[in-house]
């Protein structure tokens, strides 16, 4: 998997998560992002990891 990531933390609980973000290599040329964002305790994060992926592509969207 990713060997580069970073710990965020649930809001209400304050679980742990790992975000993961990568470029790769497009097929077109050029590059895409893969991210991940997964809970490392519990079966739910409450649409936590979703918002936050979100979030991130509005922010980058924004940007460019």
């Amino acid at each position: 998997m990713f060997g580069n990531w970073k710990i965020a933390f649930l809001l209400l609980i304050g679980w742990p998560e790992r975000v993961s973000i990568r470029t790769l290599p497009s097929e077109k040329g050029g590059s895409t992002l893969a991210i991940y964002s997964r809970s490392v305790y519990g079966q739910s994060d409450f649409g936590t990891n979703k918002s936050r992926i979100g979030t991130s592509l509005s922010t980058l969207e924004n940007a460019f």
